[in-house]
C-alpha cells in the first residue's frame, strides 16, 4: 500500500546497547511514500535515516553519542611497542 510520512517517528527500544554500528533495520514496507518525518527520535542511537522513505529502513550509525570506531586493544599495544623501540634508538 501506500505509505504517507508526517509527523515525528518516536523508535524505543528495550536494550539500545545490543545494537551494532552499520547495523540496518526495516521499518516499513510500501508501495509508494510520500512526504517526509518532522523528526526521528531513537533515544541514544545514531541512525542514518537516508533511507526511510525510499526503502523504509534506517541504519544505526552511533550509540549512545559514540559514533567513532575504537582502536582495537591490540593496536595500542602495537603502538606502545614501537614508542619503546625509538626511545631505545634515542639512547644509543
Amino acid at each position: 500500500g501506500d505509505l504517507i510520512l508526517d509527523g515525528t517517528l518516536e523508535l524505543s527500544f528495550l536494550d539500545p546497547s545490543t545494537f551494532e554500528i552499520g547495523q540496518t533495520f526495516d521499518l516499513f514496507d510500501f508501495g509508494f511514500a510520500s512526504g517526509s518525518f518532522d523528526d526521528v527520535l531513537a533515544g541514544p542511537l545514531s541512525l542514518d535515516i537516508s533511507d526511510l522513505a525510499s526503502q523504509g529502513s534506517v541504519t544505526v550509525t552511533g550509540i549512545g553519542g559514540a559514533i567513532a570506531s575504537v582502536p582495537e586493544p591490540s593496536s595500542f599495544a602495537v603502538l606502545a611497542l614501537s614508542g619503546l623501540v625509538l626511545l631505545r634508538r634515542r639512547r644509543k
